[in-house]
C-alpha cells in the first residue's frame, strides 16, 4: 500500500488581500447600483445575474478539476461538454418555465402553477 503525498503551500496574506478588496468593491457597487435604481431588484435582472454567475463558476470549477486528471485536451474538453450542455439545457429547461409563468397575471395560472413554479 502506499501513501499519497500532499503538498500544501499556504500563501501569504499578502496575497489575499486583493481578492477581498476586489469583492469589497464589487459589493460597494452593486449596493450603490441598487440604491441609485431601485427598479433594477424588481426587475428581476440580479436574479438572472446570480444564476449566470453560479453557471459560470460550476463551468469553471469542472474545468480546473479536469486539468487535473491525466486526461489529453481532447479528452478534458469532451468531458467537459458532456457535463456542461446536459447542465446548460437542464438549467433553461427549469426556469424557463417558471419565468413565463411566474410573470403571468395571478388571475392566468391555476394554484398548482402557482404552487409548483412561484414558491407561492
Amino acid at each position: 500500500m502506499t501513501a499519497a503525498t500532499l503538498h500544501a503551500e499556504i500563501g501569504s496574506a499578502r496575497q489575499k488581500w486583493p481578492a477581498l478588496l476586489w469583492i469589497a468593491l464589487l459589493t460597494a457597487l452593486w449596493t450603490a447600483l441598487n440604491y441609485a435604481l431601485p427598479g433594477i431588484a424588481a426587475s428581476g435582472m440580479p436574479t438572472v445575474f446570480f444564476r449566470v454567475f453560479i453557471h459560470m463558476l460550476i463551468a469553471l470549477g469542472l474545468w480546473l478539476g479536469l486539468e487535473r486528471t491525466d486526461l489529453t485536451p481532447d479528452q478534458r474538453r469532451n468531458v467537459w461538454l458532456g457535463i456542461m450542455i446536459p447542465f446548460t439545457l437542464w438549467l433553461a429547461f427549469i426556469w424557463a418555465p417558471r419565468s413565463t409563468i411566474c410573470s403571468a397575471p395571478a388571475a392566468a395560472r391555476s394554484r398548482w402553477l402557482r404552487w409548483r413554479f412561484c414558491c407561492r
